[in-house]
């Protein structure tokens, strides 16, 4: 039955969860549902009749609540279908009740931002630590510091990238509660 499966690769930042819940309500459209979600924007998929499903994320850093966490949201009649990190993927079917949000209310849209803002700034410790290693593979391995610079320096941009769009979004819906 491993041809029923379907693998595809797609890039989501953690500011554009909107634009991956709609991305995925549009493959169970069109028959591909969702079974996995996977390392660095890769998702399974089993191909069935096509059905609209409400998908929803949420960010969950606190491991040891999730057996509550997960009861939660099955109570409310979402189905758990995977996680990749700290993300955690729900859906249910299109329809089903009136309210289709796992966040009823902005304030906790930001609350859920400001998680992944605070696990990109446990991380900063670990891009300043290769400052600390400059001297040991200097000289005969020169060339293996550059190529491990070069990426360190591109994983601290993307962070900073990341927090900077975080911030932006987080305002954006700081702004809808002025409104």
């Amino acid at each position: 039955m491993m041809s029923d499966l379907h693998i595809e690769h797609r890039w989501f930042w953690a500011w554009q969860d909107e634009q991956e819940e709609k991305w995925l309500e549009e493959m169970s459209e069109r028959g591909f549902h969702l079974v996995k979600p996977g390392f660095f924007g890769r998702y399974e998929f089993r191909k069935g009749a096509p059905n609209r499903y409400v998908y929803r994320l949420d960010f969950l850093t606190n491991s040891q609540q999730k057996k509550d966490y997960l009861q939660l949201f099955a109570d409310a009649g979402w189905e758990y279908v995977g996680e990749f990190g700290s993300w955690q993927y729900f859906r249910r079917p299109a329809g089903e009740q009136e309210n289709g949000e796992i966040f009823t209310d902005v304030t906790s849209k930001i609350a859920k931002y400001q998680r992944v803002m605070f696990f990109l700034l446990i991380l900063t410790p670990v891009y300043l630590m290769p400052i600390q290693f400059k001297g040991i593979l200097e000289g005969r391995y020169h060339w293996v510091m550059l190529a491990f610079y070069f990426v360190w320096f591109m994983a601290l941009c993307m962070e900073i990238f990341a927090m900077i769009k975080l911030i932006q979004r987080i305002n954006q819906l700081k702004n809808t509660l002025k409104q």
